[in-house]
């Protein structure tokens, strides 16, 4: 290796290293921060019941794929059976994750460069919810599986592919959502095919087969991304979901019908090397389900409670009206690419450095606040069309095939806003969106640099003024400060929540102890599973959240199984909640039988508590 590779990689070394300390110490202070309990409690008393043998799917009602359920279990193992500990394993992950994407961001920029924008993508991402939920591994696993593409665009390897799949199969065992990964993956090997990405191996060319191919291919596709959106379909949905979906398809079918170098041979033989690896890494765990004779419950599970739970849950986008706030982001990244100069006088860096200070000052003003996510929320049309842009003139074959990785995983990925909207599902995409901008920018003529470079640091200081020390309940919505400043203080506690909750908790958890043997099944409805884990009391049924049960919308099979089972585990206390973000309160008929069997009762925090 020459002098000057050997000083290079020593100075992104040491870059690396200081950009994962600062990222290490920033979540181990915010990390044990602020909760939404359900979310908490689903992923701890889900780990709970397999540390004690039962199966995801088979024994209770995984909410997700399940692997994740495993890595969790293991989590306790290795750091205790608290909540925390599954967001020390999440904070390992997490630094993993960072050094990945600056990686993928030095592509594009030197190493201090590539630093400075992983960090705004790390504000925008991680700091806002720090809780263990499958959609961050998503993230994480999609961000190695991009990494494995770009050292496939430079040294074209089958390899790289195996492991491109083998990333997007743990992704998929962490949540279902991880096959729009999947499909960028297949846009990109179309586009590496049509563009010569893929050393020649001698492959038979057939100009119309690989064309036909293509075409179907990207039809199919876009199919299928109609038919997802059209269940709750707007303008801004169409604009945030279909329109940069449509603009990489077509991008891969332009450059297929003018390419010399296509072959469908080729592009089936990289399409199987990753579905193959995929296979494999999914067949091992599928038969954990095999042995036990539960793949019908696998499925039951994963696919139709996600068909399910679409036609009754979500959360709505806002108007199309809100993305005149984005206009700013278009004319940035657009000027650049059509201005042969582009003037940024010092007058115009003073006044947006003022702009800037005010935008800051008054971050906690709900116009402010919001007008800050409704102009970063387009952010992936604007810069997917821009990429595409970017992409129908000729530019250097690797930097474009790179291009073109962001732009679809960004298309993809964003998908995950749907049909939950609020905005912390933005950010399970965000860092992405944010190395798209910056490899944007890279092969864009004439970018403002001065003008996007001071944009990105207002952002970064919104991110941590505001964002971080708001509501999670509240992101996107609104600036309500988080007071999550008071210990949990129960034996599988270990985080920072707001009094009320540690007060509700703890008189909860006493009661429950005083009432009910250490070893006894309660119930408790809806949607309230870490009432379980922190009582450390058993759930007699397969319920964590009441809509995934198979037989939620048949209230009296419902009901008449329910009951069976309070019967079968002599269930001597209940916990009756409101209704909550996804369920209904349990039923008249229900909360009847519980009051003739359970006869006392009291109400905390406006919760009913029922016992004998």
């Amino acid at each position: 290796m020459k002098p000057e590779a050997n000083c290079a990689n020593r100075e992104r070394h040491r870059v690396l290293l200081g950009l994962l300390a600062i990222c290490a110490v920033y979540l181990v202070f915010l990390g044990p921060r602020d909760w939404i309990p359900h979310d908490d409690g689903a992923m701890a008393h889900a780990a709970e019941r397999v540390l004690a043998g039962e199966i995801p799917h088979r024994d209770f009602n995984e909410p997700y794929t399940g692997g994740l359920t495993f890595l969790h279990a293991a989590a306790f193992r290795l750091f205790g059976v608290e909540l925390v500990s599954l967001r020390w394993m999440l904070l390992l992950f997490s630094l993993g994750f960072v050094a990945a994407l600056f990686r993928v961001a030095s592509y594009a920029a030197p190493p201090t460069v590539a630093a400075a924008v992983t960090l705004v993508a790390f504000v925008w991402s991680l700091p806002n919810y720090f809780v263990p939920l499958p959609s961050w591994y998503n993230l994480f696993f999609s961000t190695f599986g991009i990494l494995a593409l770009f050292r496939y665009i430079e040294d074209p390897r089958g390899r790289w592919l195996v492991i491109t799949g083998a990333m997007g199969a743990l992704s998929v065992l962490c949540k279902v959502v991880g096959l729009y990964y999947f499909a960028a993956v297949y846009l990109a090997l179309i586009y590496f095919e049509a563009s010569g990405v893929r050393r020649s191996d001698g492959a038979e060319r057939n100009a119309w087969g690989f064309v036909g191919l293509c075409a179907v291919g990207l039809s199919v596709f876009l199919l299928m991304v109609v038919v997802l959106v059209s269940n709750r379909l707007s303008a801004l949905s169409t604009l945030l979901f279909i329109v940069p979906c449509c603009a990489v398809a077509g991008l891969a079918l332009f450059r297929a019908v003018g390419s010399r170098d296509g072959s469908a041979l080729g592009l089936l033989a990289n399409i199987g090397l990753v579905t193959g690896s995929a296979v494999v890494v999914l067949a091992g765990y599928l038969t954990v389900h095999l042995r036990t004779s539960s793949l019908d419950a696998f499925w039951n599970g994963t696919v139709s409670v996600v068909l399910r739970r679409l036609d009754y849950t979500g959360a709505p986008l806002p108007g199309i009206e809100t993305v005149m706030a984005s206009l700013p982001f278009a004319a940035l990244f657009f000027s650049g690419i059509f201005v042969k100069r582009i003037r940024e006088p010092l007058a115009f860096t003073a006044t947006l450095v003022t702009a800037g200070f005010v935008f800051l000052a008054f971050g906690g003003k709900d116009s402010v606040y919001q007008g800050a996510w409704y102009a970063v929320r387009p952010l992936v049309p604007i810069l997917v069309l821009a990429a595409v842009t970017l992409l129908s003139d000729d530019v250097d074959r690797r930097q474009g095939a790179r291009l073109y990785v962001l732009a679809a995983m960004a298309s993809l990925l964003s998908l995950v806003q749907f049909p939950f909207s609020g905005g912390i599902y933005f950010c399970y995409v965000a860092p992405i969106v944010v190395v798209l901008a910056m490899h944007v920018v890279h092969a864009t003529p004439t970018p403002p640099v001065r003008t996007l470079a001071l944009t990105g640091a207002m952002f970064t200081a919104f991110a941590v003024l505001w964002m971080h020390t708001g509501s999670t309940y509240m992101l996107g919505y609104g600036y309500h400060r988080a007071h999550s400043n008071v210990r949990l203080a129960l034996p599988r506690g270990g985080i920072r929540v707001r009094e009320r909750d540690a007060l509700f908790y703890r008189e909860l958890v006493d009661r429950i102890a005083d009432r009910t043997a250490s070893d006894a099944y309660i119930y408790v409805s809806p949607d309230m599973p870490e009432v379980y884990f922190l009582s450390q009391r058993r759930n007699p049924t397969r319920t964590l959240f009441d809509s995934t049960d198979s037989d939620y919308l048949e209230p009296e099979t419902r009901n008449a199984r329910v009951m069976r089972e309070l019967e079968a585990h002599d269930v001597a206390f209940a916990v009756l909640g409101p209704r909550s973000e996804f369920s209904r309160p349990a039923s008249p008929l229900l909360q009847a039988y519980l009051a003739e069997r359970l006869p006392h009762h009291e109400m905390l925090a406006g919760v009913l508590l029922r016992w004998r």
